[in-house]
């Protein structure tokens, strides 16, 4: 990942988040939402990254839920990020995976997190 001298790499992130969610919001209008009802959303590994200030820089985005992800097996520093395209089911995961492409093709150790409601 490669982030400019004079922008930081929160900014980055925040960047990155709005191509996602554009990407997200394309993928989500294509197609039913049929399916299971689920709760996806894109997991995040950010080891060593400070938490106010990724929350301080994400809470500017009004489509994006943001929280820690803190299980035994998943070390510090991943965070659940939840692109809120509407849906409830194939349109939730078409979009948190669409976001998740976004994510890692700009350096971010991410994956789609499917959980069934």
């Amino acid at each position: 990942m490669t982030v400019p001298k004079d922008f930081s790499r929160y900014a980055h992130l925040r960047s990155t988040c709005e191509a996602a969610y554009k990407a997200a919001w394309e993928a989500a209008e294509q197609g039913d939402d049929g399916g299971t009802c689920n709760l996806d959303a894109v997991l995040v590994c950010l080891p060593r990254w400070q938490s106010r200030p990724l929350l301080d820089e994400l809470e500017r985005l009004p489509y994006l839920n943001v929280s820690a992800y803190r299980a035994h097996h998943a070390g510090a520093g991943c965070w659940i990020f939840n692109f809120r395209c509407g849906g409830q089911a194939a349109r939730r995961t078409r979009a948190q995976e669409a976001a998740t492409t976004v994510l890692i093709e700009a350096g971010y150790a991410c994956r789609t997190w499917y959980v069934i409601d």
